[in-house]
């Protein structure tokens, strides 16, 4: 989806969002963290972004210290940059003061933040706790005016101390925190900020990333101050009419005089449906001044939210002290409802059988840091692969990922972050309620999420004698806290437990798995859970076969195939693939859980760790689109697309409004020569096929066909080739006693890559790779062979390449190096791991210069390489060291090139397509790290909200001239541009 915007305007970076009230000098409590209802406007993020960039780690930072002022009277002052860092492994720091002022730093290291430690190659394994400090000036403006210190996140457990004197602390690290400054140094001096963190918690098989993972900033308001929006936006279906309620919490200090009051305002893109006059709070007790506002919306005013429209409200309400504007607060909104009826679940009155993921939200570049590159990479990924529901995530997401998924149209389940066998799983746990509370408290506002779980595999009563009345008494609170959503609890135990604790739950969330050492399987858990607990929809929260192959070619888990045992069961109501991507993990192994490979990525995902495509990534599109089937065939010249609707009970299953089919004709090459929309009649559940017609163009050799989903996301692709490929040339081969392994460049418009292998024994083909090397197993020590290659596709196979003779040898073969990703400054490579592997050697060279370095590192899997030059071009070969002593060859040389803010690449091809309905569709191939794009045209500028999906909409687009795209970085800014060519 994208928005046009004048040249001042722009969505990203995504700024952090304000804290609640706290008492002076303490962390805010149950109700700690930045609320949603604490944002600014959406003009006033670009103004804010300039000082509070998002920085991830692996990107070099300085301190933002200068100060922005918003339209809703506030002034913030980032704290992100270079920190000093020190850990602390025998827990001597608090006894000796290292928070006292004045304390030595001197041999302490330096660490960006927001940032992860565990990224950084020294630090990469480190479980404990440590020290971070940074200064900050007072400024003399902040005299009379509340100051308030605010972290987004801080993983797991922090303690805070100013100029030496405790602040407070924190115990959940997903969730944000703040505190209300009181002493402060004099005006101009320095203010000495000192954070110990403790990464132990570990929450089953995931990382524990430790650090400041998140922004930090100071916030200056009035003495008045909005803290929080309460938002309820419930429609009446029948009348296509809603009522908005509005509460507004506002806080003040002891010596505020002067009546408060506010005022509200909702708009909806753009236009003004409500102004309402300025209330006086109807409880004001203890500094704390409570707003209500109720709003009706006619017929006409309202646009129900749903995941193919996620059309999004805003709620402004402004805080009047002696009727002057003090403060205020921006959120958004949208309308929509919620409901289970018997064995269904309803989205606005409509059945939902939907499918989605579960996400693990981290990557072993920027780990669990989260810039707008990383989730709106994964969102728009989700996206392509048909996700509209999701259980998502066992960790809260911050507020800005949230945000993504409200505008992308992603119903999720959002989960307090209590797994397996517990000490939380207790009805008197005060710390299990706290966290609750917080997380609902903090998110209530987003029409993305359905439901709260209050934990996930907590059932079993041999584990958690208390777990029934642990659940009962949570889900109580949870429907206390937000009564219109769903309370669940993800269970694996449901199917073998009669009194399972999901006879406290809104629907069944099911954990089940097909794995050898799982008996029955997924059906055999639907079927027994049924059976136990009838009369409840069953979502299956997490689902999958065991691990699957880290190369993306041996990926063989069909997706389908367990989707299969879901379908035709009306009760149940959608699925939740486990996982993705993968993950990094050290995980040894459970009776019913495999251990993590030596490269500790857990291969549970349908991408790999860099987000590259598995094959079930591929067979997952197909089995997650929203029709049984998309063919395509020539006849004459045309070609006919026929689109099949899937079954009303099919999974997924909704019918199909705003679709259009894209087709893009390629030339001999793959270049782009021709394309154009045709808009594709609403499909329903259970209708008949659908045929429609695109004729030949000139020249054509390959042509493509997407599935286009309302917001410009390509859900299937059809392909149909009228030549082979050209053939592949091998590059280079590498031996060892019993195998080869060959690399090659990939070939235009080929899918697949076989190897000839030709010895005295005779020949033999490989099996097909959509990887770009292949391995050849099974050869005999000392002999010669001749390999050739051949491309294959829908029209066949290419001729043979040039024949390579290569002679097998005592070498060892190099790790495959799987990709090199940028950051600032330094270069991060991911590679294959091997159990008995203990070092890895990496040559470093800059072309500019020819000069090479080599570094030793252990890290498995993936390592950072930094002290680099931005914008250099150098080649990254490696090699390993194992444990027997031997050392391996060298990997065939790869160019990485740092990259710094602004300095993106250009997209390397964009194009625009239009419909004979006037839509306007943007292609585009992806640039690494990009959090979005920008499209000009004379002084029009639009603001693409995409990172990878390579399709968006421009909506009232009307080039002016020339048409530019670049691509824009974490930081907000552009990149190289590039021109976009018109397909007609």
């Amino acid at each position: 989806m994208t928005d046009e915007a004048d040249m001042t305007q722009d969505r990203w970076p995504t700024t952090p969002s304000p804290s609640p009230s706290a008492p002076l000098g303490k962390m805010s409590g149950a109700e700690g963290g930045a609320r949603r209802g604490e944002g600014l406007s959406r003009r006033d993020l670009l103004m804010v972004s300039a000082a509070s960039a998002f920085v991830p780690l692996g990107h070099s930072a300085t301190a933002t210290a200068e100060a922005v002022e918003t339209s809703e009277g506030e002034v913030r002052h980032g704290l992100d940059g270079d920190w000093k860092f020190h850990t602390d492994p025998y827990n001597l720091g608090e006894g000796e003061e290292w928070f006292a002022p004045g304390h030595r730093v001197g041999g302490w290291d330096e660490i960006a933040v927001p940032g992860v430690w565990d990224v950084i190659n020294d630090y990469s394994d480190y479980a404990g706790i440590a020290w971070y400090r940074t200064e900050f000036a007072t400024r003399p403006e902040w005299a009379g005016k509340r100051v308030r210190l605010v972290f987004e996140g801080v993983y797991n457990d922090a303690k805070v101390w100013l100029n030496g004197r405790v602040l407070g602390g924190n115990d959940m690290g997903y969730l944000p925190f703040h505190f209300d400054l009181q002493t402060l140094a004099p005006s101009g001096g320095l203010n000495q900020l000192t954070v110990m963190v403790d990464n132990r918690f570990r929450l089953g098989a995931v990382w524990n990333w430790g650090g400041i993972r998140r922004p930090v900033w100071l916030e200056i308001t009035d003495q008045a101050r909005l803290e929080r929006l309460k938002i309820a936006a419930d429609p009446d279906l029948d009348e296509g009419t809603a009522t908005v309620s509005v509460s507004a919490s506002a806080s003040s200090a002891a010596n505020v005089d002067g009546g408060l009051g506010a005022d509200l305002t909702i708009t909806h893109e753009g236009v003004v449906l409500h102004r309402s006059p300025i209330l006086r709070p109807f409880r004001s007790q203890g500094g704390r001044h409570d707003f209500e506002f109720s709003v009706h919306l006619d017929r006409g005013k309202v646009d129900l939210w749903r995941p193919s429209n996620p059309s999004l409200y805003e709620a402004r309400v402004r805080l009047f002290r002696q009727d002057a504007q003090c403060h205020g607060l921006v959120d958004s909104f949208g309308i929509r409802k919620v409901e289970v009826s018997r064995e269904q679940l309803l989205l606005n009155g409509e059945p939902v059988r939907g499918v989605g993921f579960n996400l693990v939200p981290e990557d072993r570049r920027t780990g669990s840091v989260l810039p707008p590159s990383r989730f709106r990479a994964d969102v728009d990924r989700m996206k392509m692969l048909g996700a509209t529901i999701a259980r998502l995530s066992h960790f809260p997401l911050p507020r800005d990922f949230l945000d993504h998924l409200d505008r992308k149209g992603v119903l999720c389940i959002s989960e307090v972050p209590i797994w397996g066998k517990s000490e939380l799983v207790n009805p008197a746990s005060e710390r299990a309620a706290a966290w609750l509370e917080r997380l609902i408290t903090e998110q209530y506002n987003h029409p993305a999420i359905i439901g709260w779980s209050v934990g996930n595999e907590i059932g079993r009563f041999d584990r958690n004698p208390a777990a029934s009345d642990y659940v009962r008494s949570a889900v109580s609170h949870v429907r206390k806290l937000d009564p219109r959503w769903l309370a669940v609890y993800a269970s694996n135990s449901a199917p073998n437990q009669p009194d399972d604790p999901v006879k406290f739950t809104d629907l069944i969330l099911l954990n089940a798995y097909n794995a050898d050492n799982v008996a029955g399987g997924i059906g055999e858990a639907i079927r027994k859970t049924r059976a136990l607990h009838p009369g409840k929809p069953i979502f299956l929260s997490e689902y999958g076969g065991g691990l699957d192959a880290e190369d993306p070619n041996l990926a063989t888990h069909s997706v389908d195939a367990f989707l299969g045992e879901m379908r035709h069961k009306p009760y149940v109501v959608g699925a939740a693939l486990w996982t993705l991507a993968d993950y990094r993990s050290s995980w040894p192994g459970w009776p019913y859980s495999p251990p993590t490979a030596p490269s500790q990525n857990r291969s549970w995902g349908v991408l790999t760790v860099d987000r590259r495509p598995k094959r079930s990534y591929f067979a997952c599109r197909a089995a997650h689109a929203p029709v049984a089937g998309m063919t395509l065939r020539r006849a004459d010249r045309t070609f006919v697309v026929t689109l099949t609707p899937r079954d009303e009970n099919d999974l997924p299953a909704y019918v199909m409004r705003g679709y259009r089919l894209l087709w893009r004709a390629l030339d001999g090459s793959g270049r782009v020569i021709q394309g154009g929309l045709i808009n594709v009649p609403v499909l329903a559940p259970g209708g008949g096929a659908v045929q429609l017609d695109i004729k030949s163009a000139s020249g054509l050799v390959s042509l493509l066909v997407d599935l286009i989903d309302p917001l410009g996301y390509s859900l299937l692709t059809a392909k149909s080739d009228l030549a082979p490929p050209s053939a592949p040339a091998i590059r280079s081969v590498h031996t060892s006693s019993q195998k080869l392994r060959v690399t090659f460049d990939a070939a235009a418009r080929a899918d697949e890559y076989v190897a000839l292998v030709r010895s005295e024994e005779g020949e033999r083909r490989t099996e097909p790779t959509i990887d770009t090397f292949i391995e050849i197993a099974d050869l005999k020590l000392g002999k010669t062979y001749d390999i050739r290659l051949v491309a294959t596709n829908g029209a066949g196979e290419s001729p043979p390449g040039p024949v390579r003779q290569a002679t097998t040898s005592q070498e060892d073969l190099p790790p495959v190096l799987w990709s090199i990703q940028a950051a600032d400054g330094a270069l991060f490579l991911n590679y294959s791991t091997e159990a008995i592997d203990y070092l890895y050697d990496v040559e470093v060279t800059s072309e500019a210069t020819g000069v090479a370095r080599t570094i030793s590192v252990d890290q498995p899997g993936v390592t950072r390489i930094p002290h680099l030059e931005n914008g250099a071009r150098y080649r990254v070969r490696m090699r390993r060291r194992n444990g027997l002593g031997n050392i391996s060859g060298w990997t065939e040389p790869q160019v990485g090139v740092p990259r710094g803010p602004g300095e993106l690449p250009a997209p390397s091809a964009a194009h625009l397509v239009s419909g004979a309905d006037g839509a306007m569709l943007l292609l585009f191939e992806p640039v690494e790290n990009a959090a979005g794009y920008e499209v000009r045209s004379g002084s029009r500028k639009i603001i693409v909200d995409a990172a990878v999906s390579g399709s968006a909409f421009l909506r009232d687009f009307r080039p002016r001239g020339p048409v530019t795209l670049c691509a824009v970085d974490d930081f907000g800014l552009g990149g190289a541009a590039a021109e976009v060519l018109t397909l007609r």
